[in-house]
């Protein structure tokens, strides 16, 4: 199973700084590049509907925000806590967008997005479960965390993506700032 997702890829300076927080309670950085905001998840179709999925998205005209908000740090999921992501800023741009991308990928296929939209960006992870009394040393590294996010962090392009061990290939760049 090889996951595709649309997603908006971003920068900044401050992403390997904030991830290096983590690495003593064992999170990785993840990679310079690949930081992104999952806009859509689509699930996992195969070789024909990826390609009718692309085809369906190349040349849609949509207008991507040149910025995102950022409005905090938080360990995710809750119950397991293996990622340390950025909240941003839910907006009805983003609402719409997303919107937009649903009605064009469900015309050619049926979208099992099982996690439902909850924008964040992901800066660092971690293969499983913070260790028990891990939470303390946690919540003092997101305390710090917070005193050095930024306030917004800039969009480079929408891509439709595939994941496989660790590793994303685009299959189409959608749009670009």
């Amino acid at each position: 199973m090889v996951p595709l997702y649309v997603a908006l890829f971003v920068e900044n300076e401050r992403f390997e700084e904030l991830a290096t927080l983590f690495k003593p309670l064992g999170y990785r950085p993840v990679e310079r590049g690949r930081h992104h905001l999952t806009l859509l998840f689509i699930g996992d179709p195969d070789s024909i509907h990826r390609h009718w999925i692309a085809r369906e998205l190349e040349g849609i005209s949509v207008r991507i925000p040149p910025l995102l908000r950022v409005t905090g740090i938080e360990a995710i999921p809750s119950h397991k806590r293996t990622n340390i992501a950025l909240a941003i800023e839910p907006s009805r741009e983003l609402e719409t967008l997303r919107a937009v991308l649903e009605e064009r990928v469900s015309k050619v296929f049926k979208i099992r997005d099982r996690y439902g939209f909850h924008p964040h960006i992901t800066i660092a992870r971690r293969p499983r479960m913070i260790p028990p009394g891990g939470e303390e040393e946690l919540g003092i590294a997101l305390r710090k965390a917070r005193s050095l996010l930024p306030r917004v962090v800039l969009v480079k392009d929408m891509r439709l993506v595939e994941s496989r061990k660790g590793q994303v290939r685009t299959i189409l760049t959608i749009a670009s700032v």
